[in-house]
């Protein structure tokens, strides 16, 4: 019959005294552990010893797992917000891995590389954006602009009562000698942003409203005005020439062709209106 190794302390009971001389107490619990020597060298110990020792030579350690968790913690953060066509050619490069080649930082620092450059194109591609609203709002602010001085004008004319058909041709010598221009103005007491328009003359920059008040004493404003004292009454006169005390150089009466050519050099569209009053149109531009 086998010697069992360990045995209960009722087992230990049961036997003569002479088998409970091979056993002795062991060093915690109530049971008796057989008293033997050369225990190293039993068979199923070598093997047990040997089957350990080849399992340390290929299981890694505790820092090993670590340090291997770690490194795939770092290249699943480095490759969240990569491509498709990013992340498979991150994973060609891991290949490396497979064969016994790892270099974990060289992998971390070439998906970082990819997530900077992703970035850069993100910034690039939002800048773009920004550039395009930026010019979209501009030609509306340009669009406003031009609209605000062309009311300005028309308004101004219209308050001169400049004739019908000299509206046109004031309008181009206005925009042609004196430069109007929508300017940014600020509200102080509300912080309302509108425009303005102003107007560059021989006594300096004006406003709209100061503009019509000056050019309204001009020499050069008669030509559009109805002819009165006051030049906010009466018509045009002989021949369709004389308008506000100017002489209309393509009449028959006050024919001129220096002053033709002068006005014509200075406000081709003047030049066409008061040519048409005098029954000579000029022929159309080409």
């Amino acid at each position: 019959m086998a010697i069992k190794a360990v045995v209960t302390q009722e087992e230990f009971d049961d036997l003569d005294e002479t088998s409970q001389a091979l056993y002795r107490k062991a060093t915690s619990g109530d049971s008796f552990v057989l008293d033997v020597s050369g225990v190293d060298e039993h068979p199923s110990v070598v093997g047990l010893k040997n089957t350990l020792a080849k399992y340390r030579e290929i299981a890694p350690d505790a820092k090993a797992m670590a340090k291997i968790k770690a490194d795939f913690d770092a290249l699943t953060d480095a490759w969240k917000d990569l491509s498709p066509e990013e992340v498979r050619a991150e994973l060609s490069r891991l290949e490396e891995l497979d064969a016994g080649k790892p270099d974990v930082a060289a992998q971390i620092e070439a998906a970082k590389e990819a997530m900077r450059t992703r970035h850069e194109k993100d910034l690039k591609k939002k800048d773009d954006e920004i550039t395009d609203l930026r010019e979209a709002l501009g030609g509306k602010s340009r669009l406003l602009e031009d609209r605000t001085t062309e009311r300005e004008i028309d308004e101004g004319l219209s308050t001169l009562k400049v004739l019908p058909e000299y509206r046109e041709a004031a309008k181009a010598l206005i925009y042609r000698k004196y430069g109007p221009k929508a300017e940014e103005v600020t509200d102080e007491a509300s912080g309302a942003t509108d425009y303005a328009t102003k107007l560059r003359t021989k006594v300096g920059e004006v406003s709209g409203k100061e503009f019509f008040e000056w050019w309204s004493a001009e020499e050069e404003a008669e030509a559009f005005l109805p002819s009165s004292g006051n030049r906010g009454t009466g018509s045009a006169t002989e021949e369709g020439g004389r308008r506000g005390g100017r002489k209309n150089p393509w009449t028959e009466k006050d024919w001129n062709m220096t002053e033709q050519s002068r006005i014509f050099n200075e406000n081709r569209a003047l030049a066409r209106s008061m040519a048409s009053a005098a029954g000579r149109p000029l022929p159309p531009e080409s």
